[in-house]
């Protein structure tokens, strides 16, 4: 487990995948706790990646690349994958142990089965969001952001990272727009 939050700390990814979609006019949001590590493929590498997924599970990936580029392997996990996971190295993490807890109280917090015949209540949307924001104030690495088309911040967004942004001490970010 000390070499898996170790190498976890240096090379992986703790956050919650958001998704935003409309159904019948609705706008729909839903999220998923997700810890993830992506690296260029060697031997060594695939090794490191394969043991991660022996240890926790969870899905193995590899894209290769075209021209000089060389191909990435990447293992990821999710949802109650994801928290067991966190629960597990917590105590051995460094730098992302403020993520892992995250995850962690965003399970206690956000238990509401969305398929209880309806969808999750208005409070605990909004709660998830607010860990969804927390972590990714987090990741979020100096000034610049990549905003895809899909990320359009919702009234829900704008009023999380303007309450995010007065607890945060952080340089102005740039966002740019990638198609």
């Amino acid at each position: 487990m000390v070499w898996a939050a170790g190498f976890l700390d240096g090379e992986g990814c703790f956050s919650i995948k958001r998704r935003t979609r409309e159904r019948n006019g609705e706008l729909l949001i839903d999220h998923q706790p997700w810890i993830a590590c992506g690296m260029s493929h060697t031997p060594q590498t695939e090794r490191a990646i394969r043991k991660l997924q022996e240890l926790f599970g969870g899905k193995f990936y590899t894209w290769h690349s075209t021209g000089n580029k060389k191909d990435v392997i990447s293992w990821s996990i999710c949802a109650r994958q994801a928290q067991k996971c966190a629960r597990l190295l917590r105590d051995y993490l460094i730098v992302k142990r403020e993520h892992a807890d995250i995850l962690i109280e965003y399970y206690e917090k956000c238990k509401q089965d969305r398929w209880n015949g309806g969808g999750i209540s208005t409070e605990i949307r909004d709660l998830r969001e607010s860990y969804f924001w927390k972590l990714r104030a987090l990741n979020t690495k100096g000034r610049l952001r990549l905003q895809r088309p899909s990320e359009e911040p919702s009234q829900v967004e704008m009023k999380h990272q303007s309450e995010l942004n007065s607890n945060v001490e952080r340089q102005p970010e740039v966002v740019v727009q990638v198609t």
